[in-house]
C-alpha cells in the first residue's frame, strides 16, 4: 500500500471496502473496551498506576537531555563510545562507517560469524546493516541475521560482538 498524500483517497476507498477490515474494526472497539474494563476492575490502584507513569513519562521527557548525558557517561566509564545524531542522515553515517570497516578490514571474521551463528558459509559477506540487537550481512542470495548479546551501545561493541560471534567458529 502506497503511504504517501497523493495515495490517500484511494487507500481509504480500498479500506472502506473491504469487507474483512470494516467488521474488524466494528468488532475490536467495543471488545476492547470490555476488556480494558474488566482489566480496571481487577486492579483496583489502576487509575493511580496510570497516573503514576504518566508523571514519570512526562518528566523523563522533561528532562531527557539530563537523562542521556548520564547514559553516555556510563557507557563511555565502561570505554564505549556514543554516537549522538540529530538527524536520520547522521544516524545512517554512523551505521555506515561501521559497515565499512567491517567490509573492508573484517571480511574474514565477518564471514566466521555467519559460518558459525546462522550456520551458512558465505563466500563474500557484506555488512550492510547494524542495530542493538545485531547485524545484518548480505550473502549471495539473501540476508542473514546475526543475534548479538549483548546488546551493541556503540562502534567498539559491534567490532567485540562481531569477534565474540565468530569464536569458535572452526569447531562449530
Amino acid at each position: 500500500m502506497d503511504m504517501s498524500g497523493a495515495a490517500f483517497p484511494d487507500n481509504v476507498s480500498r479500506a472502506l471496502a473491504d469487507g474483512k477490515l470494516q467488521y474488524a474494526m466494528t468488532e475490536t472497539g467495543p471488545r476492547f473496551i470490555q476488556k480494558r474494563a474488566k482489566a480496571r476492575e481487577a486492579l483496583p490502584e489502576f487509575d493511580q498506576l496510570r497516573d503514576q507513569a504518566r508523571d514519570i513519562k512526562d518528566h523523563v521527557l522533561a528532562n531527557l537531555d539530563v537523562y542521556l548525558e548520564r547514559y553516555e557517561a556510563r557507557v563511555r566509564a565502561s570505554g564505549g563510545q556514543v554516537h549522538w545524531a540529530e538527524t536520520p542522515d547522521q544516524a545512517r553515517a554512523a551505521i555506515l562507517g561501521i559497515c565499512r570497516k567491517v567490509n573492508a578490514e573484517m571480511r574474514e571474521l565477518l564471514k566466521k560469524a555467519c559460518l558459525r551463528v546462522a550456520e551458512v558459509e558465505i563466500e563474500d559477506p557484506r555488512l550492510v546493516g547494524v542495530d542493538p540487537l545485531g547485524f545484518d550481512v548480505r550473502g549471495r542470495f539473501d540476508i542473514v541475521r546475526l543475534d548479538a548479546d549483548p546488546e551493541i551501545a556503540d562502534e567498539s561493541d559491534a567490532y567485540a560482538a562481531l569477534e565474540d560471534l565468530a569464536a569458535g567458529s572452526e569447531t562449530a
